[in-house]
């Protein structure tokens, strides 16, 4: 009795073990390992043959990096991402908090987008003004950065128009006023920083009013007050 006992325990036993051995970790589901035809891009991974506690998702130019996204601590719930990419080579790696193992991690090699950097969109360079008084709105195009700076000036890299100082990278407009009414050229530079400060220079054709126009603006401002 006592050997049979024993013998049934041992085939349990074993049995845990191989279904453990034969498991499949999590991983991550999509993109394919490759180049990436967007940006952003949505990360997907599944706990296939384990129950996790939590993720962490990590991009980065480097094996194990994360110098380009870093999610913290994820619920188990969590099986998607949404992440801005750089080009070049990228590596995701997934990691998963699996009971009675620790952490585990999967790992993918990428080839980033080649992209556009950030820019203004609106109004495109090139553009004539149409007002003295002009809404600025830029995008990252996927750059993580982490502050803008907008110039705005007669002259290019000149800000005698217009100095927004330091925003936050959620800020994505500015408006401009005082912008000059002869049709002459107004320059407006865009810095990011993203490890070191970068920018990118726009140029436009300044609004034409004309000057009976401009002298009934006047006339009225002096009358109504400012």
């Amino acid at each position: 009795m006592r050997r049979t006992l024993s013998l049934t325990l041992t085939f349990v036993l074993l049995g845990a073990l191989s279904s453990t051995a034969l498991g499949v970790d999590p991983a991550i589901t999509a993109p394919a390992a490759g180049p990436l035809a967007s940006n952003p891009v949505t990360f997907t991974w599944q706990p296939n043959d384990e129950s996790p506690y939590y993720y962490l998702l990590r991009v980065g130019t480097t094996p194990a990096g994360k110098d380009v996204f870093d999610s913290g601590l994820l619920y188990s719930n969590t099986t998607s991402l949404e992440v801005g990419v750089t080009s070049g080579s990228l590596y995701a790696t997934l990691y998963s908090y699996l009971p009675g193992r620790g952490w585990v991690n999967d790992s993918v090699t990428y080839t980033g987008p080649t992209q556009a950097g950030p820019e203004i969109h609106d109004p495109v360079d090139g553009a004539a003004l149409t007002d003295t008084s002009v809404l600025f709105q830029w995008r990252s195009n996927g750059t993580p950065l982490s502050y803008w700076f907008l110039r705005v000036g007669s002259y290019q890299g000149g800000s005698d128009y217009h100095d927004s100082g330091l925003m936050y990278s959620s800020t994505l407009s500015r408006q401009v006023d005082g912008l000059p009414t002869d049709g002459s050229k107004v320059y407006a530079r865009l810095y990011w920083y993203a490890g070191s400060w970068k920018s990118a220079d726009f140029c436009y054709d300044g609004t034409t009013m004309p000057s009976s126009l401009w002298g009934e603006m006047i006339w009225d401002q002096d009358v109504w007050g400012p």
